[in-house]
């Protein structure tokens, strides 16, 4: 193995990295902000209707989930629920409408470990309807 030195100074100098505590800290505040948010999203099955129950999901359930577009879609999940399911879809909800729309396939089965908070966002640029972003856990279930 070989050993090269250099002077302190060309391996201490952060000019030019990002700043873990400012990119942390937005991210935290953004996590808070969602997680004061009430669930507005409903788990519905392959006809369309809602699941009987919201929180506790049979294993093996295909669930859908309709996006509103033009805001922000909060969906809490139990760390189990994610288990249990074997295929999620999420397609955008037609004006007016909360389900029944089509979209992406995306099986989750054995992803999720503790209790979550998700924020679904809609985007323009993704080459699927919706897409799907993890921001932080509520560790008060």
């Amino acid at each position: 193995m070989t050993t090269t030195r250099r002077p302190v100074a060309s391996v201490t100098d952060t000019t030019g990295l990002p700043d873990p505590d400012g990119l942390f800290g937005a991210f935290r505040d953004r996590s808070d902000a969602i997680a004061g948010c009430g669930s507005d999203v409903v788990l519905r099955d392959d006809a369309g209707d809602p699941l009987p129950d919201q929180a506790d999901i049979a294993a093996g359930t295909d669930v859908h989930v309709s996006i509103v577009e033009g805001g922000t879609n909060v969906l809490r999940l139990t760390g189990e629920a994610p288990n249990n399911m074997s295929e999620i879809t999420f397609g955008v909800a037609a004006a007016g409408q909360t389900g029944g729309a089509t979209g992406s396939r995306s099986p989750v089965a054995g992803r999720a470990a503790r209790n979550s908070t998700t924020a679904m966002r809609n985007s323009r640029h993704s080459a699927s309807p919706t897409t799907t972003q993890p921001v932080g856990y509520d560790h008060s279930r």
